[in-house]
C-alpha cells in the first residue's frame, strides 16, 4: 500500500470509530445495563435473549496464589451505551496486564444513567480467563457529584418481619445470574446518622453470610461510626 493510501486508511479508521460507538447506542446491538436503586428493587431477567447477551458462563480460572499485597484494578468507563459483547476491533477495551491484577472492578455510575452497574460480559470473560475475579459497582457518590442520600436509605431497607435486606439478596442474585464475582460498594454520600452507620454494617454482614462462597463484596466508605463523612 502506498504511503498516502495508508495514511488515508488510518484517518478513516479514526474518524469512523466514534461514529460506530455512537451508532451502537441506538442500534440493535446489546447494551450492558445500568440501574437506579429503584430499578434494582424490581429487577428480574427480562428475557432469554437478554440473558444470552449479558450472562457469562466462563469460569474463574485457578492460578497460583500471589503472596503479599493485592492489586485492585479500577477500569473507568462511561456508564451507558457500553456494548455487552464488546466491539469488533481490538483497540477498544483492551487490558494487557492481567498477570499483575488480583481484583478487577468495573467502575462506572452516574445520577442520570444509573448507580448500580454490573460488568459487561466481555470484561467478565477477559478477567476469568486470566484468573482475575471481576466486580460490578454500587456507586453512592458524594453530593457534589450527584449523590443522593435517599439512595443509601433505599439500599439499606430491612424487612423487620424476617430480618432480610431485600436489595442485598437482589445484588447476590444478579451476580450469580450474570456470572461475575461480586460488588464494590462505594459509600461516599454525606448526611448520615449513627442509625445508618449501624444499618450499613448489618447490611454488609448479611450480604456476606447469605452469599455463596464465590460471590464476595468489597466496601469503600467515607462514613464514620456516627454516620457522618
Amino acid at each position: 500500500m502506498k504511503t498516502r493510501q495508508r495514511i488515508a486508511s488510518i484517518w478513516v479508521c479514526l474518524l469512523l470509530n466514534p461514529f460506530f460507538i455512537k451508532a451502537s447506542e441506538i442500534s440493535l446491538m446489546p447494551v450492558s445495563p445500568a440501574w437506579q436503586i429503584d430499578d434494582l428493587a424490581e429487577w428480574l431477567p427480562l428475557t432469554p435473549y437478554w440473558l444470552n447477551d449479558n450472562r457469562s458462563f466462563v469460569p474463574l480460572k485457578k492460578r497460583p496464589l500471589r503472596f503479599g499485597r493485592q492489586t485492585m484494578i479500577f477500569h473507568s468507563q462511561t456508564t451507558s451505551g457500553q456494548l455487552a459483547q464488546g466491539v469488533p476491533y481490538a483497540q477498544f477495551s483492551v487490558f494487557t496486564n492481567w498477570q499483575l491484577a488480583d481484583i478487577f472492578v468495573y467502575w462506572a455510575g452516574s445520577k442520570q444513567e444509573g448507580i448500580v452497574v454490573p460488568p459487561p460480559v466481555y470484561w467478565i470473560e477477559q478477567g476469568h480467563k486470566n484468573g482475575v475475579p471481576v466486580y460490578g459497582v454500587v456507586n453512592l457518590q458524594p453530593l457534589k457529584y450527584g449523590g443522593e442520600y435517599s439512595n443509601l436509605q433505599k439500599l439499606l431497607i430491612k424487612n423487620e418481619d424476617n430480618g432480610t435486606f431485600p436489595l442485598a439478596d437482589r445484588l447476590i442474585a444478579i451476580a450469580e445470574t450474570l456470572g461475575f464475582d461480586g460488588w464494590f460498594i462505594n459509600q461516599e454520600t454525606e448526611g448520615g446518622s449513627s442509625e445508618y452507620a449501624l444499618r450499613m454494617a448489618e447490611f454488609l454482614r448479611y450480604f456476606m453470610e447469605r452469599s455463596p462462597k464465590h460471590i464476595s463484596l468489597i466496601w469503600y466508605d467515607a462514613m464514620t461510626k456516627n454516620g457522618k463523612d
